[in-house]
């Protein structure tokens, strides 16, 4: 189900693509035929750069006919920076500049982030990135991986890169490429450190984090008088010591990498099937299945231009009457999770009430956003979009947004912290929670028919939806979320006991997600689950049902629900059950399943369906199930 929602957004955001800008609307509080005349037209213009974006995607015998020029010529200011006869480092500061001005990490990220001990202040932040270019850093020690991975890369970068490279040679540096990212997967320790910019520079001279920050931050941003927040410090000197030991050759090469590796999507080029394969393959997809040129380029224009899609889509698919609806259950749910702390007889009395205050406190957005920029305000959505330059080139186009997007980010720290920002698009199938600001947010595509409608008897909303908004509200007080308080600062306010009466009780949950598996692609042993890297989300799923349920059950005693024709058979309790598992239903193949369990902290639909039922008294009750008790509990 989650997969045709996002089919339906997709949908939509190719109506609002095609079909021109919109004269008249059934949604009166977004509609341009209700703006003044000169609000209307900024309304035209922001329309038409978001259409400028997508038809420039969509003009393939453009992409076509111009080919990798625009990669190779990427590639070429990269050897320009790195001259073959410069035996010494000192350029790889200024190649790590060149990808910091587009927004992409290389072997560190760094940029503007909350303060975690004072949430309203913004910081420089750096962490190893999540990745180094292999979808999970555990594959870089699987000789099948690797091997594959080495043999993509040889008949991908060598043929693109200008020149003539011998079979052997690219063999040889391709290998050591890979070497060179699995010493960087390995090199970041479980720390964190609060320090001075200056210190932090001297912990890794060669990465020139001083020219980097002196370039990018605001003028009347003094860096050297303002602190730094750094993940796993010792990364930074591990990775100053792979650098020293890495040849200046692999270093090169490992650049021009990072290069092809971000761009091959953006060019039409023959060179680079071997990867786009590898890459699929590894994802469990099959490689001659593409998406419609279409979908891409809508994926494309709400990655880019998010609020300005934002605004015409909630002009298309959202309302008053879904943003109060929407609030109805999250409101009945949060009263539930009230409950819920009142009744944990493993939470002692002060952490009980400081869990109250801080579900009080969490805000809670809803269809899109109202501010930062203001999506229904024509205006606001200008301003924010300021200073982006966009042609009829996709390329160009691609640069111009990563560079603007990188600004954009390093602006804010002259800045407050703003905690009415979103990072997710309204036209986004999801929702998130934010614990160092403490927040829930719930973008308009989520809430959409099936799974949301209040014209619908109430459980199939709540059963659905209602359990992802329980599910998102769950983090707030999961293994992660308990370390913020109220106010979003990273804080230790539960006590030593009611720690331990959580962990009692998440080691259930461990134990019982890592007895699940998957079939294992390659006709082995079938792949267990990691019921540690799952616990946060399985967590967040048995109690957003758990919550969700007991909303709807207040609910329907005022309210009660009629029955659905065709599905009468069913009692109204296990249709909500039934509602709730269609939003997890889904068909995988094994090689996309085999690679989720040792990726995704999220498991697969069918566990996430199996398991958190297992969890529910309610839903053994209402299938009179023989045992009633759960297998795990936590609320």
């Amino acid at each position: 189900m989650f997969s045709e929602l996002e089919d339906d957004a997709f949908r939509i955001v190719k109506r609002i693509l095609e079909d021109g800008f919109p004269k008249k609307s059934d949604h009166p509080e977004h509609s341009p035929g209700n703006m003044k005349a000169e609000v209307s037209d900024v309304d035209k213009e922001n329309y038409d750069m978001m259409v400028e974006i997508y038809d420039a995607c969509m003009d393939m015998s453009a992409i076509e006919e111009t080919g990798s020029e625009p990669l190779s010529l990427i590639l070429q200011d990269l050897i320009d920076i790195y001259p073959d006869n410069n035996s010494d480092k000192s350029w790889f500061a200024e190649a790590n500049l060149y990808f910091e001005r587009l927004a992409w990490g290389t072997v560190l990220n760094i940029g503007p982030g909350l303060d975690d001990m004072n949430p309203e202040t913004l910081v420089i932040n750096i962490f190893p990135p999540s990745l180094v270019t292999l979808p999970a850093n555990h594959y870089y020690l699987d000789e099948k991986v690797t091997a594959a991975y080495t043999h993509a890369i040889k008949d991908s970068l060598f043929a693109i890169l200008p020149g003539n490279t011998s079979d052997e040679e690219a063999s040889t540096r391709a290998a050591n490429l890979v070497e060179f990212e699995a010493f960087l997967a390995r090199a970041a320790p479980p720390e964190s450190l609060r320090s001075e910019v200056e210190d932090t520079i001297e912990l890794a001279p060669v990465l020139g984090l001083d020219k980097l920050v002196e370039d990018q931050a605001p003028e009347d941003y003094d860096y050297k008088n303002k602190e730094l927040i750094t993940a796993f410090p010792e990364y930074l000197t591990n990775v100053s010591d792979i650098i020293d030991h890495t040849s200046s050759r692999t270093l090169k090469d490992f650049f021009l990498w990072q290069a092809v590796s971000a761009f091959s999507g953006k060019v039409h080029a023959p060179e680079l099937v071997a990867y786009h394969d590898f890459k699929a393959e590894l994802s469990g997809l099959d490689p001659s299945a593409t998406p419609e040129r279409w979908e891409n380029c809508a994926d494309h224009v709400k990655d880019s231009l998010d609020w300005i899609l934002g605004r015409f889509y909630a002009e298309q698919a959202f309302s008053q009457g879904a943003q109060d609806f929407g609030e109805q259950i999250i409101g009945e749910v949060k009263k539930q999770y009230v409950t819920r702390f009142s009744e944990a007889k493993w939470m002692d009395d002060e952490t009980r009430k400081l869990a109250k205050n801080k579900l009080e406190k969490t805000l809670v957005q809803i269809g899109y956003p109202k501010k930062s920029p203001d999506t229904a305000d024509p205006k606001s959505l200008k301003e924010y979009y300021k200073g982006l330059e966009i042609t009829s080139s996709f390329f160009n186009n691609t640069l111009a947004l990563e560079r603007f997007a990188a600004r954009r980010s390093w602006s804010k720290l002259s800045k407050p912290a703003d905690r009415k920002e979103w990072s997710m698009s309204p036209a986004t199938v999801n929702a998130y929670n934010n614990p160092p600001q403490n927040k829930v947010v719930f973008p308009a595509a989520i809430m959409q028919f099936p799974v949301f409608d209040a014209e619908l008897p109430s459980y199939v909303s709540y059963g659905a939806f209602g359990s992802v908004a329980g599910h998102e509200i769950s983090h707030s007080f999961d293994d992660s979320g308990r370390k913020f308080d109220e106010t979003g600062a990273y804080s230790s306010w539960w006590s030593n006991s009611t720690i331990d009466g959580f962990e009692k009780r998440a080691k259930c949950f461990v134990d019982q997600y890592s007895n699940f598996t998957v079939p294992n692609p390659d006709g082995g042993k079938p792949v267990p689950l990691d019921g540690v890297l799952t616990l946060g989300e399985v967590l967040a799923d048995t109690g957003g049902l758990k919550v969700s349920y007991a909303a709807w059950d207040a609910r329907r005693k005022e309210h009660p629900d009629k029955s659905l024709p065709g599905l009468e058979h069913f009692t109204h309790e296990q249709l909500f059950f039934i509602f709730f598992g269609m939003w997890y239903c889904e068909e995988q193949r094994p090689e996309s399943m085999a690679s989720q369990v040792v990726t995704d902290p999220h498991p697969p639909g069918m566990y996430r369906i199996k398991g958190t039922l297992q969890n529910s008294r309610a839903f053994r009750e209402a299938f009179d199930c023989p045992v009633k008790e759960p297998t795990c509990e936590l609320w």
